[in-house]
């Protein structure tokens, strides 16, 4: 069921677009930088695992093929909420984000430019995130301690993706909603 962020807002009393747009923003220009520095594990909390394998995929056919993508000077501009949609086993949003970046392919032994643009762009990705139905957004006050659901040990999710003590791929609980997909940017020019 579509619905706009106001009904929302009525099954969800927790949910607050300007810091679900802040969050977005920031777990955004994390995703490019990783993305394009190799180190996506570190974004695996905040990916379906689908979307997740995808990106991985895409990352080990390029570094088959000898070519890096660079990801340079990214500010995030703006994020703004398209459309929410509720179905039985997932919640939906859709959102634009408004960023401004240099990214290209280059040959990761000599350095050499590829393809792409060395020149900054103006670009917007249309990203969809998903969680499961039913969640609602925690009311927090003051710091939330989080534990590894796998052996209870305390864990800090913005430090890395894996629990120190067993080593186990965690998910973040204080942001429940994980990226499913990132549209074909297009230039805001």
């Amino acid at each position: 069921m579509l619905m706009t962020v106001q009904d929302y807002k009525k099954t969800d009393i927790a949910f607050d677009e300007s810091k679900f747009c802040s969050k977005l923003s920031n777990i955004f220009r994390r995703l490019k930088t990783t993305a394009s520095d190799g180190k996506l594990e570190e974004m695996q909390p905040y990916l379906t695992e689908s979307f997740y394998d995808k990106l991985s995929s895409q990352i080990a056919k390029r570094a088959e093929n000898g070519i890096v993508l660079y990801t340079e000077r990214i500010t995030v501009l703006g994020v703004k909420i398209l459309t929410v949609e509720s179905s039985e086993d997932t919640d939906s949003i859709t959102a634009d984000v408004r960023y401004r970046t240099v990214e290209y392919l280059a040959d990761k032994k000599t350095h050499e430019f590829v393809s792409g643009d060395k020149t900054e762009d103006f670009l917007t990705a249309v990203v969809v995130l998903k969680r499961q139905a039913g969640i609602k957004t925690a009311v927090q006050s003051g710091m939330t301690v989080q534990n590894c659901p796998y052996c209870g040990a305390t864990v800090n999710i913005n430090k890395s993706a894996k629990c120190d003590y067993c080593d186990r791929i965690l998910n973040t609980d204080s942001f429940y909603w994980l990226i499913d997909a990132v549209a074909a940017t297009h230039t805001d020019r």
